[in-house]
């Protein structure tokens, strides 16, 4: 609770990452918990994955690759930028069934607004559009239980395996997509996103 209050309070002076420190530093020192519990039950995978998706993701950002991978994208696929969006919201599908699904959106994100902007298109494709587009093609992950923690929960239950979540998950896929273009992007349009 005082973590909480200290969030509310003083995190945005601070940063909410010392005072989540902090909290974990005074469980630790009040022997709330021991170096034992923290060792066998915490999701080290997980915080590896993230922190080294984020660090990826400026990785990519500060030395240019991002801009060197959009133009090999843009090479490759074309200068359609209707064409290019299809193209990271499927890359952002399946980067997410491989890892968590906002560690793909940390590393995607930048190429996609980069690659779109550079296309001279923002004004017709702003970089909300985009960024809406990338975080939507993230949430569209079915088919292996890495990628959210919902399709990780029913994973884990033991009442399906893999192969059952790969065959139910394609089809939630592909119909995910086809209902984004066309309803999504439709009311995107209506609403005035796009």
């Amino acid at each position: 609770m005082a973590t909480f209050l200290l969030w509310v309070s003083i995190g945005q002076d601070i940063g909410l990452s010392i005072v989540a420190i902090g909290g974990f530093f005074a469980l630790v020192v009040s022997r709330t918990i021991s170096w034992r519990d923290i060792k066998q039950n915490m999701a080290w995978g997980l915080i590896f994955l993230y922190g080294g998706a984020l660090t990826l993701s400026h990785a990519l950002t500060e030395t240019d690759a991002v801009t060197f991978i959009s133009e090999g994208l843009v090479g490759f696929v074309g200068q359609n930028p209707l064409v290019v969006m299809i193209t990271f919201l499927i890359l952002v599908i399946v980067i997410s069934n491989l890892m968590s699904n906002a560690a793909a959106v940390a590393v995607v994100l930048p190429i996609a607004i980069i690659t779109i902007t550079g296309l001279g298109t923002a004004e017709h494709y702003p970089g909300e559009l985009v960024a809406y587009l990338i975080a939507m093609g993230s949430a569209m992950v079915f088919m292996l239980p890495v990628g959210t923690p919902s399709a990780a929960i029913v994973y884990s239950s033991g009442y399906v395996e893999v192969k059952d979540l790969v065959k139910a998950g394609s089809v939630l896929t592909v119909l995910s997509i086809l209902v984004f273009l066309t309803i999504g992007l439709g009311w995107w349009k209506l609403i005035g996103i796009w």
